[in-house]
This record gives C-alpha cells, structure tokens and sequence, in this order.
C-alpha cells in the first residue's frame, strides 16, 4: 500500500478536501440542530444534554474531520531503516480507511445483531406474527411463552385457572412482572381463596388483536382447561382499521391480512427495532422540526422505557373519523371467541379498554399520545376527538358481544381515571394504573362468585 522511492518530499498539505469534508459534517450538525427537546432550558430549544451533544459535534468532531480528511489527502514521506525513504500515497490511506471502515462496520452490525436477538422479547410466528420466546427471565415468562409463573399443561385439583387474553395493555411488557395487572389480579385472589390455587396466566401480546386470541385460544390454551378466559380489545383492531404505509400493504382486508404490524420490517425489506417500528421513529433527530412531531415516552415509571425518552412520527393532518372500516370484524372476532370459549365449558368475562382520551387534555398529556401513528393513511391521522369516539365505539361492540351472548362484562374503561397517574400513554397503564386495573378485576371476579363455585361447587 506504499511507494518505496528514494526521497520525495511530501509536499504541501492540501486543504480543499479537508475543507469539504469540514464544510459537510458542519451542515450536517446544523441539521440536529433543527430539533426541539421536550422540556428546553438552553435558547428556548435544547435540554442540557441534547445541547452538550450538539458542542460535542461542532466543538470535537467536526475539527478531527477536518484533520483527517487533511492528513489522508496529503502524501505523508516515511523514513525506513537503511536510510530509505518512501511515500504514503493519499490513496492508500484512502483505501486502508475505508478497509478499517468497512472491518467496524462488519463488527459492529455483528454485535448489534447479537444485543437484538438477547434483547428481542419475542420471535417471529407463521401465524400470529410476534409470539414471546419461552423462559424469558425478564419478562417472566414460562416456557409456554405465557407470562405467568410456571404450570402444566394438566390442570391439579382445587386449581382455578384463569387466562387473559389481549394485547399490548394486557401484556404490560414495559412494566415489572410483578407490577403488571395480570400478576396483581393472581395475588390479590389468593389473598381471597388461601384454600384455592389460582392461576393467571397473561397471554396478552403487543401488536395483537382480535383474530389473534381466536388462535390463541384455540392452538395455545385450549388444552390447558381454564376456568375463566379474560378478554378486552379495542386500540389494536382500530388501527387495523387503516391502511398504513408503515405497517400494511394493499387495501384493507377484514381478516386484517393487509396489516403487516410488527414484522412489516420483514416483509418490505425494512430495518426496524425489536418493538417494530421504523427507526426513525428512535432516531428522527436530524431536522426533525420539519420532519416529525414529537411523542413524550414515559414508561410505567416516568423514566422512559429502555432509556429512551421520545418518539418521532411522520406529521400528518388531523382530521375527524366517522367511519371505523375493522368495527365489524372486531365484533365477528369477538362472537367467534366468545363463543369458541364457552363450547369448551369456559368462563368468560369481556372488559372495555381504557384509554386517556379526554376532550380537555393538557399540552402535557397530549405529548404523550403515540396511537395515532399507527391509524396514518394519505397524509391525515385522526383527530383526538376521532380517536374517542372510535374507542367508545369498539368499546360499545365488546359490550354488546357480551349481552348477546350471555356472559359477564366489566366496563373496565369507566374505572381507570383519564389521567398520567394511570396512562403512560393513549392506553398502556403506569404501575398506578395497573393497580386499578387489577382490582378493577380482582373486585368483579370476588362479586361473580366464580372461583369457590366452579373449585368446590358451591
């Protein structure tokens, strides 16, 4: 990579193309600097740490640019033993460069790929998409893939079993196994029924709907003989209802076929993280005042989830939403589980979804809505009236599946107050909300009676 000669100055340096590459990494800082924190305390813009982050960009790196840039583009003479000299061409440097580059790049992507499949709680599945992996110690889950604690498939006498069924509100991934609803619901019967083992078993799972707790109960539950099967849906068939760019291919179909979800990345050929979503959505920084609008990530404790703190999604225009295209497939699937459910002598009990839409929300609570996102179609999102209304309405079919079909229902969304205490976001609870949630539960199921009459008969 070098040419051995017998002397030759190295010349003088050439600072055109450190200058360029200067001028591009500086437009480029510019760039993040067309982004605005949540909660600015520098220029009215910034938060500390975002605006240290910007020094370190134009204060460290782009200088060190520069001075590489300069050093590959200049010949720099070597002298070798036996009074030899020789000449490392730009060239050359140019091409070790890009070999080192390269070599990073090949490790990094490899240990990436490595964090990502630790970190990844679920698994790609023919049918249901995403299905958590087994015997996770972090979100606690059994080798079933159910969040719960450990059972067998044969159910032991004076068990009362129960399994609920939901998405990413039931699943409660970013909250602490012993935080979730699920879990708090288990103790607090125990609490009740000292004689009786009961069993909850969370089956829930981000990104799901209705049509996946019809396979779920059919092909994942059945055979383990619950008591009672819990169920409550809504915000995840809503937006199957639309036909998003990020997540959907084609016209809305009403087995939801169209509606790509979590494994859309797979699909289009798309990079995406381990909850599905673009990467833009985590790192939207640069121009991101013209780009996206912004979502305030709480977390179930207010710290954020997994050290992240924002969300960015494509702007869009708010419109008002009259019409709900997947209301009558949510309630087809709904009748279908119900029904699937109680030919197998289960229980069950139906619930509304909470939700923190409300039509006097402040700044602060609007900032934390994310769900629009997934309801983007043609430029236009709904409106937080729409999105309302489309909540109530689900809501409403997931009550009247259970009238006409005789079993128990909770109206669980008139329980959890509309406040950040109880949401970190549209639905998902904080710990607080999760309690509520699980005595919401634990409060119905100890007035039903249910548990000492289906153990003991009486």
């Amino acid at each position: 990579m070098t040419d051995e000669v017998p002397a030759v100055a190295s010349g003088k340096p050439s600072r055109r193309p450190a200058r360029l590459i200067a001028a591009l990494v500086t437009l480029i800082g510019v760039g993040f600097g067309f982004h605005t924190s949540f909660d600015p305390t520098i220029l009215g813009k910034y938060n500390l740490r975002y605006f240290i982050a910007l020094c370190c960009w134009f204060g460290i790196l782009t200088p060190c640019a520069y001075l590489l840039a300069r050093y590959v583009s200049t010949p720099t003479e070597v002298h070798l033993a036996g009074r030899r000299r020789t000449v490392i061409t730009p060239r050359a440097k140019l091409v070790t460069l890009l070999i080192l580059a390269l070599c990073f790049a090949g490790g990094a992507r490899a240990v990436a790929r490595r964090v990502r499949e630790r970190v990844t709680p679920w698994t790609f599945h023919p049918y249901l998409q995403n299905a958590y992996k087994p015997n996770r110690a972090e979100l606690h889950t059994n080798r079933w893939g159910f969040r719960g604690e450990q059972i067998e498939v044969e159910k032991p006498d004076d068990t009362f079993r129960i399994f609920a069924f939901g998405g990413s509100t039931v699943a409660c991934q970013e909250s602490a196994f012993e935080n979730t609803h699920c879990r708090l619901l288990e103790n607090r019967l125990r609490r009740e029924y000292p004689n009786i083992h009961v069993e909850v078993q969370n089956v829930g799972m981000p990104w799901h709907g209705t049509e996946h707790s019809v396979i779920k109960l059919l092909f994942n539950v059945q055979d383990f003989s619950p008591d009672l099967v819990i169920i409550y849906h809504a915000m995840a068939d809503l937006f199957r209802g639309f036909e998003q760019p990020e997540f959907s291919k084609g016209d809305y179909r009403d087995d939801y076929g169209h509606y790509y979800g979590p494994v859309a990345g797979l699909v289009k050929g798309r990079r995406s993280d381990h909850y599905g979503f673009p990467r833009s959505t985590f790192l939207g920084f640069w121009l991101s005042d013209f780009r996206f609008d912004r979502v305030r990530l709480l977390g179930p404790e207010g710290e954020g989830i997994h050290g992240i703190g924002m969300l960015f999604v494509p702007k869009h225009e708010p419109v008002s939403i009259e019409t709900w295209r997947s209301l009558d497939a949510f309630e087809r699937n709904m009748r279908t589980f119900v029904d699937s459910a109680r030919s197998r002598g289960f229980e069950v009990l139906v619930a509304s979804q909470p939700y923190l839409y409300r039509d006097d929300l402040t700044q602060t609570e609007r900032e934390v809505l994310m769900l629009p996102m997934a309801c983007m179609e043609d430029g236009k999102q709904p409106d937080l009236a729409s999105m309302k209304r489309g909540m109530d309405a689900y809501n409403e079919r997931a009550r009247k599946v259970a009238r006409d079909r005789q079993v128990r229902f909770l109206d669980l969304e008139k329980r959890i107050p509309k406040s950040l205490d109880y949401f970190f976001d549209d639905v998902h609870y904080t710990t607080k909300g999760n309690r509520t949630v699980a005595e919401a539960f634990a409060a119905d199921i100890l007035d039903w009676g249910i548990i000492p009459r289906k153990v003991h008969g009486n």
